[in-house]
Order: structure tokens, then C-alpha cells, then sequence
């Protein structure tokens, strides 16, 4: 089969710093351990796919010296880009870690303004690289100088070539990406909450909420609720999932990582005859429920690791064992 399109347009350069005690403002502090990888919530996806099996290229704007270590680093892990340039430096965010409370803080860049001349350049790439992958994934948020109806845009465009895309986004772009009618959207507590404009405090109303998102054309919406689990509604139904987290190291890319467990499974059910297409297995009740299992597994295992998205295949296999789901009714 062909591989899946990641779609990161604000790449970073992900920074992690581990400290072993408690951070203090004004302070300075020692980083016991420094990891760097290509990061952004698309490219964060394009490593768990990679490291589950499936064939995978990453696309996106990248720019300066960071476009260097990014493309490299890719490579050097076995996963191929193929990115728009840009004139801009490519963002930096950093994650601090304090392993003795596995407390995390982030400090993101915004990333650099994205000029017309290369949205349209990207929109060219981007149509050329539809025409051999079997599904798109577009993660994360949108740099200065795109609309925020960019990856309604994008949906559109694959659309017109037949290829299903997922969505996680936030903010003002996901409003507009919903309506495009991706065949998956993966919004946390929050961001469902200011979607439908009301609180999500149970289970049932999230997946109230997803049944009212699934009301603008999605097919498949998954809800992530941190610690306390996640939600999948479908033409199937709805079930809530749940897996206990062992001393997590960071939760940082855990939400990438359960939308690549998820379109992992719907990959897989084409790839071993159980489904004729992507869109197909989103509408078959045993694939969703493999699916959204791995998608918690996947999730989990991030905390075992730091760095976003990445984990250890094992840990996915064993982990899967262990999610426990339930049919819910709103």
C-alpha cells in the first residue's frame, strides 16, 4: 500500500530538557539530560507511525538551519520528508522535564510568518504528494500568514483526489477544518468544549459533544481526556476507553501519538483484507474498536518515553492488553 501523509505546518526543533529536581522561578538549573528531535504534533505522528511499521512521509514548511537538522534527522531515522522551504527560521519549543514530580513545562515559539508566494508553492507540493499516499494526517497549529480556513483548504484539495484526511487542530482553525469534513477530528476536553460551546464534564457529555460535531460531515471523532481516557463516537456508536498510566515520564506528544495508533489500525484493515479502503474500515464496528484500543495504547506508551511521540513498539502490544473499553449511550 501506498504510506500515509503527515502535514506539519508549524515544524519545531523539540527541545527537552530533564532536570532531576523541582524548577523554581529565577533559578538556573542543570539539564541532566538534553534530547532533540524534529517535533511539531504532524512530525511527532510520522515517528509513532514509523515506529509501528507503516510507511510514512512527512510534508510541511521548514526553513534556516532547522530545516537542515530536521530534514537529517528524518532520514537518519528511516522516515522520508519532503518539505516546502521557507525564508523564515523554523521554530524552536521547549519541554522541561522534572523527573522527581514528572511535572512537564512548555515554552513553544510561535513560528515564522509564512510569505504567499510559498503557501502557494506548499499548495503545489502538497497536490503532487497526494497523488501516491493512501491517507492524509494534518496535526497541529497554524503559523502567522495562513487563514484560518488553511486546512479546510487542504481537506478540500484531498478531497478532490479522493483521499481521506484526519484532523487535530485548535483554536480557530478547527471550526473551519470540522466543516470541510475530514473523516477523523481529534479534539481534547478543551477544545471540544469551545466547539460546541458547552462544558464537558462526564463521559456521556463528551460524547454528546462528538455526536454533535459528527453532525457537520465527520465521520469518526475521538476525544481525548487526558488521564481519565478518551471517547470515540461513530456511525457505530460511541464506547469510552481508559488505561492506567505507570510513572509517566512526560505527556507531552501523547495526543499524536494516539492519532497515529488509530489511523495505524485503519491502515492495517485495508492492508490485511479486513477493509477495501480507509473510509470503509471507519465504518466497520470490530476496526474501530482495534482501533481506538491501539489509540490508547499508543497514547500511554508515550508517557514511558521522553520526547513526543516517541515509544516502544513492545510497550504498544502490551499496553493493548490492558485498555479496557465500554459502550456508552448518551
Amino acid at each position: 500500500m501506498r504510506p500515509i501523509l503527515t502535514v506539519t505546518l508549524n515544524a519545531a526543533i523539540d527541545t527537552t530538557l530533564m532536570v532531576p529536581e523541582t524548577i523554581q522561578l529565577g533559578e538556573s538549573y542543570k539539564a541532566q539530560r538534553v534530547l532533540k528531535l524534529p517535533g511539531g504534533k504532524g512530525l511527532n505522528v510520522a515517528r509513532v507511525l514509523h515506529t509501528l511499521g507503516l510507511p510514512v512521509t512527512a510534508t510541511g514548511f521548514a526553513g534556516g538551519l532547522a530545516a537542515e537538522f530536521l530534514q537529517s534527522e528524518l532520514s537518519r531515522a528511516g522516515i522520508e520528508a519532503t518539505f516546502q522551504q521557507i525564508a523564515g527560521e523554523t521554530r524552536t519549543c521547549t519541554a522541561i522535564v522534572e523527573l522527581n514530580k514528572n511535572r512537564v513545562t512548555e515554552v513553544n515559539e510561535p513560528g515564522p510568518a509564512i510569505q504567499p508566494a510559498e503557501v502557494e508553492a506548499f499548495l503545489t507540493l502538497f497536490r503532487r504528494l497526494l497523488a501516491d499516499v493512501e491517507l492524509v494526517a494534518l496535526s497541529g497549529s497554524l503559523p502567522p500568514g495562513l487563514p484560518t480556513d488553511f486546512y479546510a483548504r487542504l481537506i478540500e484539495v484531498a478531497h478532490g483526489q479522493n483521499v481521506p484526511v484526519s484532523l487535530d487542530t485548535s483554536g480557530a482553525a478547527l471550526r473551519p477544518g470540522v466543516e470541510a469534513r475530514p473523516l477523523l477530528v481529534k479534539p481534547n476536553a478543551t477544545e471540544i468544549q469551545t466547539f460546541v460551546g458547552g462544558a464537558v464534564r462526564s463521559v456521556e457529555e463528551a460524547v454528546q459533544a462528538g455526536q454533535r460535531m459528527r453532525q457537520h460531515g465527520v465521520e469518526l471523532v475521538a476525544i481525548t481526556l487526558g488521564a481519565e481516557g478518551a471517547v470515540l463516537v461513530s456511525a457505530c456508536g460511541a464506547w469510552y476507553g481508559n488505561l492506567s498510566i505507570e510513572k509517566p515520564v512526560s505527556t507531552v506528544g501523547c495526543g499524536d501519538a494516539f492519532v497515529a495508533g488509530m489511523l495505524a489500525a485503519l491502515y492495517q484493515a485495508v492492508e490485511c483484507g479486513a477493509s477495501s479502503s480507509i473510509v470503509e474500515a471507519a465504518a466497520a464496528d470490530a476496526v474501530l474498536e482495534q482501533a481506538f484500543r491501539q489509540a490508547l495504547a499508543c497514547g500511554t506508551a508515550n508517557t514511558r518515553q521522553p520526547g513526543a511521540g516517541v515509544l516502544q513498539r513492545e510497550d504498544v502490544e502490551r499496553l493493548m492488553q490492558q485498555v479496557i473499553l465500554q459502550r456508552v449511550t448518551a
